[in-house]
């Protein structure tokens, strides 16, 4: 594949992304995420289940909650808590 070819298939996805982006816009903020943030919240109250430990290898790590995907903590490079 040239690297013309690549150039012209990355600009086609990059419209589609955009355009889909586009589209979703509305339904996301009106529909889907007031829906996940429930979601969350009913989580919390009961009280988050399994928990997930991420290290990105950069130092930084996260927690996050395996049931809804909350994040609960996050760790800097120098092992200081930042909440989420």
């Amino acid at each position: 594949m040239s690297r013309e070819t690549r150039t012209k298939r990355k600009e086609v996805e990059k419209a589609r992304r955009d355009k889909m982006s586009e589209l979703m816009r509305d339904y996301d903020e009106t529909v889907f995420y007031p829906a996940l943030k429930a979601v969350k919240a009913e989580c919390a109250d009961v009280g988050h289940g399994s928990k997930h430990n991420h290290d990105n290898g950069l130092g930084w790590n996260f927690i996050t909650c395996l049931d809804c995907g909350a994040m609960l903590e996050k760790h800097g490079p120098n092992g200081e808590l930042i909440k989420p």
